[in-house]
């Protein structure tokens, strides 16, 4: 595994039957692999991870802009009341 590009996915042939694989061998001491279809999969569900993070930010940044809260119970000046 350590001979394997790290962290990085190649694409194989095991007869005629091509596979996936990605070693991992300083983080986990793993090495995956997998068919085209799961392959597929995963990649979809990154998709899906990283559109959802980025909706997060989106609702976080938004919720930080508190001057369209209106003013608080500080009032308009900033100042207590």
């Amino acid at each position: 595994m350590l001979n394997l590009p790290q962290r990085k996915f190649l694409l194989i042939s095991k007869g005629s039957k091509p596979y996936y694989i990605y070693a991992d061998a300083s983080g986990c001491g793993c090495l995956y692999v997998g068919s085209p279809e799961q392959y597929r999969n995963f990649r979809g569900m990154l998709s899906r991870a990283q559109t959802a993070d980025e909706e997060y930010l989106a609702a976080v940044d938004e919720a930080s802009e508190w001057d369209k809260w209106g003013p608080g119970w500080w009032g308009e000046t900033g100042y207590f009341e």
